[in-house]
C-alpha cells in the first residue's frame, strides 16, 4: 500500500546528456521504496537520434518538430524552445518538487534546462537542478559559462535561489558513463530527501532549505547543492 505522504517528483530530462541520464532510471520508475519519492520521467528533446535505441514510452516524449538537434550552438533554437515552454509544461505537469538535469555544454540540453527551470520556479513550484559542464573544447567552455550565467540571471529574474548540483565531465576514458552514474545516484538521494516520508521534515522544511534567503539576510543566487550521507 502506498503512503498517502509519499510525493511525486518530476525529473525533466533535457538534450542528449539529459535524457540519457533519465533513461538509467527506467528499471525503477514503478517501484514504491519507502523513504523514496516515486517519479516521473520527462524526456524533453530537440532530436530524435537521442532517443533511439531506449526502452522509454513514447508518451513520457516531447520532441521538437522540424528539428534535429542544435549541433553545440545554443542560440540555434532558442526562440522555437523559448515559445514552447508553457507547452512543455502542460504536457508534463509539474509536481511540487521537480528535477531538471542536462548538460551545460551542449546546444539544446543547456537551453531547455534552464528555460523549464525558470517556468517552474515562475511558477511557484520547488526546482532541483543537475547540470553536466564540460571543458573539452572551446565551445564547450563558453556553452558551460553560458549556461550559468543564465540560471543567475534567472535567479535575479524570479527573486529565487537556482539550486543546482554541478557535474564535471573530463576527457578521462569513460568518464561519461561514471558521471552518469554519478547524477543518478545524486537523484536517488534527491528522492530520499524529497519522499515526504521522514519524522519531522514536512514539506515546509524542505522548500525552506531550498530558499533560506528568505530566513536570513541573503540575496536569491545559484547554490551549490551538496548532496552527500553520513553517520
Amino acid at each position: 500500500m502506498t503512503n498517502a505522504t509519499k510525493n511525486i517528483v518530476n525529473i525533466y530530462g533535457c538534450g542528449g546528456v539529459g535524457c540519457n541520464i533519465t533513461s538509467l532510471l527506467e528499471p525503477a520508475r514503478n517501484k514504491d521504496v519507502l523513504g523514496f519519492a516515486k517519479y516521473n520521467l520527462c524526456y524533453v528533446d530537440t532530436s530524435k537520434s537521442n532517443l533511439i535505441r531506449k526502452k522509454i514510452n513514447m508518451d513520457d516524449v516531447f520532441l521538437f518538430e522540424d528539428m534535429d538537434g542544435s549541433g553545440k550552438i545554443r542560440k540555434e533554437n532558442h526562440k522555437a524552445i523559448s515559445a514552447n515552454t508553457k507547452a512543455i509544461l502542460q504536457k508534463f505537469k509539474p509536481t511540487e518538487f521537480n528535477i531538471v538535469v542536462h548538460s551545460a555544454a551542449g546546444g539544446s540540453g543547456s537551453v531547455l534546462a534552464p528555460a523549464i527551470a525558470s517556468e517552474l520556479l515562475k511558477s511557484g513550484k520547488e526546482v532541483i537542478v543537475i547540470a553536466i559542464g564540460a571543458f573539452g573544447s572551446v565551445i564547450e567552455v563558453e556553452n558551460t559559462t553560458k549556461t550559468l550565467q543564465t540560471y543567475e540571471a534567472i535567479s535575479e529574474l524570479r527573486e529565487k535561489n537556482v539550486n543546482l548540483v554541478y557535474l564535471q565531465n573530463s576527457t578521462t576514458t569513460n568518464d561519461e558513463q561514471q558521471v552518469n552514474a554519478q547524477a543518478v545516484q545524486l537523484i536517488s538521494m534527491l528522492l530520499g530527501l524529497l519522499s515526504g516520508e521522514h519524522e519531522q521534515l514536512d514539506t515546509a522544511d524542505l522548500k525552506t532549505w531550498l530558499n533560506h534567503n528568505k530566513v536570513t539576510n541573503s540575496e536569491p543566487c545559484i547554490n551549490n547543492t551538496l548532496i552527500v550521507t553520513g553517520k
